[in-house]
Formats: structure tokens, sequence, C-alpha cells
């Protein structure tokens, strides 16, 4: 029986025993958990759950004081446990030994989290080879340098997202994510055989954010992984740096790059090197959004050779960037799709709406604008 998303089961005032007269233990799969204490060991669940049946553990923390568990040991009694998602939580040393101890769990998610304090300790020798995906979602507060330095302790990484927008700014519209990452003095790690060859890495921050990043999250990221065997880069950030141009460089696999660039005055030629460095001739995907584009990176798009499916999203008004898109109408695309974003709070949260300027999938082309 798999209850995660239809039965929320929570301990508040023994729920949790309550839950054992249903009778489900022999049943449940997956199991979307709500705790109110700080402390919790292996005999409190005993009872209600088969440790060697529960596949998939969702935990929310909202309730807990300080948002973390005095301990985590728990968690290695769920023998078939293969996925493990957190909500509301404080991440901490104890719970990430316990996870990086794990031989058998495959997934590890964290939605709305804040960071390991300073002076917490990591331990050098501890690695981890079965986990392939990690997902962050939602930062509260801001990063340190802790967290980016466990990132790289999952050697059989092939996956992670790092989506870190707060989704609770929304309303304020004050995008308050700060990395400040020029100041977190990361090195690159000394267990350089053991960092993850990534498959796919997907990096986000509001493309709106007024708080843009202070340096390249890139060049950190490239330190703490091994990219050249990277096929999916999805990277949102507030400005590309010089420094990216020797990361892309080196990308030797990469098939789908979508870029969200907030800000090209810092620089206006990075772009355009990037694009006409060897990625054109494997990239087969490719997705980028700026405020407008220059013809230099129009032609350059247009010289990738294994290129069939384009996306372009640009926020200029300026009469010579469509026409210089011009040039990719006549190209034997699968897919081409250009978007421009309007002014128009009563469509969009952002205050912006996305317009279709040219679309290969609609069947009439005078959709056209000129």
């Amino acid at each position: 029986i798999d209850l995660e998303n239809t039965v929320y089961i929570s301990d508040l005032e023994n729920q949790l025993k309550f839950f054992q007269t249903y009778n489900f233990q022999n049943y449940l799969t997956k199991v979307n958990l709500c705790l109110f204490r700080e402390k919790y060991d292996t005999t409190y669940f005993a009872k209600i759950f088969n440790f060697n049946l529960i596949k998939f553990l969702k935990i929310d923390l909202k309730n807990v004081q300080n948002n973390f568990l005095v301990s985590y040991k728990f968690l290695e009694s769920f023998e078939a446990l293969r996925g493990l998602s957190f909500e509301n939580i404080k991440l901490t040393n104890k719970l990430f030994e316990v996870i990086l101890c794990s031989r058998k769990l495959t997934t590890v998610l964290f939605d709305n989290f804040m960071v390991f304090d300073e002076n917490e300790l990591i331990n050098q020798n501890l690695f981890n080879n079965s986990i392939l995906f990690l997902g962050f979602y939602n930062l509260n507060m801001s990063l340190n340098s802790l967290f980016f330095l466990y990132l790289s302790k999952f050697a059989g990484l092939k996956r992670i997202i790092l989506n870190l927008h707060h989704n609770q700014s929304l309303d304020t519209n004050e995008y308050c994510f700060n990395d400040e990452v020029r100041y977190l003095n990361i090195p690159k790690p000394k267990y350089h055989r053991y960092l993850p060859s990534l498959e796919s890495l997907k990096y986000g921050n509001f493309f709106f954010a007024k708080n843009q990043t202070s340096s390249s999250i890139l060049k950190i990221l490239y330190h703490l992984f091994n990219l050249e065997n990277l096929i999916e880069l999805k990277y949102n950030t507030g400005c590309l740096y010089k420094e990216d141009i020797e990361i892309f460089s080196n990308l030797k696999s990469l098939k789908y790059l979508k870029l969200s660039i907030q800000n090209k005055s810092s620089d206006v030629e990075i772009l355009r090197k990037i694009l006409r460095l060897n990625i054109s001739n494997k990239i087969f995907k490719l997705d980028i959004y700026a405020y407008k584009f220059e013809i230099s990176e129009i032609l350059s798009i247009s010289n990738f050779k294994k290129l069939k499916i384009l996306k372009l999203t640009f926020y200029s008004d300026e009469i010579i960037i469509r026409k210089n898109l011009g040039i990719l109408y006549r190209m034997n695309f699968i897919k081409l799709d250009i978007y421009k974003f309007d002014i128009n709070p009563l469509l969009d949260s952002y205050g912006y709406a996305k317009k279709i300027i040219f679309s290969s999938s609609l069947l009439n082309h005078s959709h056209i604008e000129d």
C-alpha cells in the first residue's frame, strides 16, 4: 500500500499508535510522517511499520523544535528504504552521517531546509556510493562552505538539483536568496578520486532575483564534482563569469543545456565565447533565457552541428533582435520556440507574461511576428 500522498501520519496525541489499529503494518511501502518530538528510536516505530517493506519515507519536521532531531539512528532500521524525503528541516552532522552510511538509499530530497551550523565538524572518512540523486529545494537563510563540502561526499551521485529560491519570498517580492559564495573559501577536496561523476546538474535561483550571485556558483560545483560526463546542465544564474568559459570547455559529453541569465552587462562576450566552444559539436537541445541576444550569439547558435531542439526567450524589445532571429527560422530543427517576456502584472506573478514570437509546433506560421 502506498500512502505517501493519501495519508499524512502524525504522532500528535498518539495518532501513530491509533494508526496501528488499522493493521497496515505488513502492507505499507510508502509513508508520509509528520513529527512533533525531538527524539525517536526504533522501538517507537516497530509496532507500526514493517521495516522490511517501507521503500520511501517522507518526514516533515515543521512542528519539531529547531527543526531537527536529536538522533536519526532509527532510519537505519528501515532496511528496504530506497527513497528519503525531508521537509522543514535543518541539516545536521548526525543526519548526514546516517545518510552517508546507508548502502541502499538511492534518492534523498530536502524541501524548505536550513544548512549546517558553521561549527559542525565534517567526518572526512565517510563516503556514500549508493545514492544516485540528491534534490535541494527552497533554501531557508543562506548557504555555507560545509553544505558544499558535504555534497562532494556522495561518490556515486549522478543527478543533483539545487533549486535554492525560497517560496515564502514571493508574497513580499523580496527574493532574499544570498549565497555570497566569494566569501565561502571552498577548496577543492583532497579526495579527488571519490568526487561524484555527474550526468545531470540543475542549479536554480529566481531569474528575476534582486540579490544576484556575487561570483560563479558553477566554479564551486566544478570543484566538488567531476563534470566531464555531464549530459544535462540547467543553470539559472544572475550572470555568467569569465571562469565559466573554462568550465564549459571541459564539458565533454553535454547534450542538453539550459541557461537563464539575468544580466549580461558585466561582459557581453562571455555567452558568445561559451557558444563557440566544443559544446557546439555535441548539444542536441538548447534553451536560453536572456535579456537580449546579440547577432554574434545567434550566429554561433546557428553553427551548432547536432542541435535539433531550440528554445530562446528574451526581454528586450529591440526590433533588430527579432530580425536577427530570422536566421534560425530557416534551419532544420525538430522544434524551435522563440518567446518574448512582456510586462503584464495581471497574467504573471512576476509582472511578466510570455508571448510567442515563433513556434515550429504551430501549424500556421503566420503567427511569426515581424
